[in-house]
This record gives C-alpha cells, sequence and structure tokens, in this order.
C-alpha cells in the first residue's frame, strides 16, 4: 500500500486545523442531539390528504410490509447513511381478527398496527406488498421465533439479536425462500454525516485520541464511505481494531433496500414518489 506522507508546507496548519475541526465535531454533536427531537431533516411525508387508519387498514394482507420514520435517537444516522427517510419496517398479519405488525425493536415484539403507525414520525407510513405466493402463517412463524429477544444496535447479521430488516428478511427467506432486499458492506453505507460517524464510535466504543479522531472525521467527510476510504493512500487501518475492520466488511441489510425489491408492490403510502427511484 502506497504510504502517504503530509507535504512539509502543510504541518504547520495541522494543529490549527485539528482544533478547528474539534470545534465542529462539537457542533455536530449537538446538532445530533437535535436529532432525538425533530428526526431527520430529508423527510418526504406528502402533503396530501391521508386516509385513516381505519381505512388504511382494509387495505391490509397479511404479510405486507410496513415501512415507516421513527422517532429516535438512531432515526437521523439511519437516514443520512442510506439516503432514505425510511428507518423502519415490520410485517403486517392478523389474529383473532386484529391487524398486528411482527416488528425487531426493544425488545422484538408484536404491536397492534394502530399503534405501530402512531409512533411513527407524523404517523406517516408505506405499505408494500409481496408479489409471490406463500404461507403468511409459515413466515410468522419463523420470525416469532425471535420474540422477546433483544434489538441489535451494531445491525450485525448473527441470530442472537435483530433489527428491523434483519428480522423481515430472514423470516421470508426461512419461511418462503423469498430473499426481500439487497445485502451490502456496512463500509458502503455513506459516513460523511457527522451524525453517522458520531453514532459508530459510541456503538463500537471506538476509543480515539485527538489526532486520530480528527484523521476519523475528515476522511469520512472527505471519502464518505470506509470502502472509498480504504481504497485510498490515506487509509489508516491502524485506527482501528480487527474487529472493527470485520465489522466494516459485514453485511447489512437497509429498509430502503428491502422497500425496493422487485418483489415488492406500492399498496398505500404517504411519503412522495420519489421513494421508488
Amino acid at each position: 500500500m502506497q504510504e502517504h506522507n503530509t507535504p512539509p508546507g502543510r504541518e504547520k496548519y495541522r494543529k490549527p486545523a485539528m482544533f478547528i475541526f474539534s470545534c465542529l465535531v462539537f457542533l455536530g454533536l449537538m446538532l445530533s442531539i437535535s436529532f432525538r427531537i425533530y428526526g431527520p431533516p430529508q423527510l418526504q411525508i406528502t402533503q396530501k390528504s391521508r386516509l385513516a387508519t381505519e381505512a388504511i387498514e382494509s387495505l391490509l394482507k397479511p404479510g405486507d410490509l410496513v415501512f415507516q420514520t421513527t422517532i429516535s435517537a438512531q432515526s437521523g444516522p439511519i437516514a443520512r447513511a442510506t439516503h432514505s427517510p425510511l428507518t423502519h419496517v415490520g410485517i403486517v398479519f392478523n389474529e383473532k381478527g386484529k391487524w398486528l405488525v411482527l416488528e425487531a425493536v426493544q425488545p422484538v415484539k408484536i404491536t397492534p398496527f394502530a399503534e405501530f403507525k402512531a409512533v411513527g414520525k407524523e404517523g406517516a407510513i408505506c405499505i408494500r406488498r409481496p408479489q409471490a405466493e406463500f404461507d403468511i402463517d409459515k413466515v410468522i412463524e419463523a420470525g416469532k421465533q425471535w420474540l422477546g429477544g433483544p434489538y441489535d444496535y451494531l445491525f450485525g447479521w448473527g441470530d442472537d439479536k435483530m433489527y428491523c430488516s434483519e428480522l423481515v428478511y430472514k423470516a421470508f427467506e426461512r419461511g418462503a425462500s423469498l430473499k426481500l432486499g439487497e445485502l451490502q458492506a456496512v463500509e458502503t453505507l455513506d459516513f460523511s454525516s457527522l451524525a453517522v460517524q458520531e453514532l459508530m464510535i459510541h456503538r463500537l466504543k471506538l476509543d480515539f485520541g485527538v489526532s486520530e479522531r480528527y484523521d476519523y472525521h475528515s476522511n469520512l467527510m472527505h471519502y464518505k464511505t470506509f470502502a472509498a476510504w480504504r481504497n485510498s493512500a490515506d487509509w489508516k487501518p491502524e485506527l482501528f481494531s480487527e474487529a472493527t475492520l470485520e465489522y466494516l466488511s459485514s453485511p447489512i441489510l437497509t429498509p430502503v433496500s428491502q422497500y425496493r425489491s422487485s418483489y415488492l408492490t406500492t399498496v398505500y403510502c404517504e411519503y412522495q414518489a420519489e421513494m421508488s427511484r
């Protein structure tokens, strides 16, 4: 790998730049705190008239996927990393005449559809339906094995913990042999936002000094993804443990990837049409 040396004329600017950058990081942290209240800024919820919950329930079929924007500390960073306001998804099914949603939160649970809809940002949802023959009972049975289990805050691909789109994917894969969504490596997500960078530091417990933190933030802002940074002359693997490097290459499934699955068609959506690009 090519060694990257700082040009002599630039060394005298490094410390002032690091100080300024530290101030920017602090500002970014303050902004990321605001995401807990206001959520992702790029919401694309339609302003057109929307159906009442009872009317939406009349459109549902067992096996529908319901997407929304959650109101949580991680919703803003997820939206920025995936370029989509969709940050959560669950599976709709009917039990004893009641519409329910199997979802991976903390813990994995079954939620009444009306309650699921109400807790999302502005109560907005998007419903997509699998265009294939399958037994919904087998899908739900496959997903129920994780009921009461912990939420996976690291978005790993193991079976000991679950996050939302992973639960949906594995329930359909194991219960109906359907793969809804395309897996991608964590390192291909957009890490250019300070909110995303700070979430990773917190979740992975990355221990950086001032100089290391400067390299981490500045390079991700420039290269946007870990994949692009890793393939550059500026890559510094010494900043990360082997476990972190392995995590970056591991698979992840985002809600928007699942939304765009070719097996799904839209039934009802309260987000703007641009979502289906």
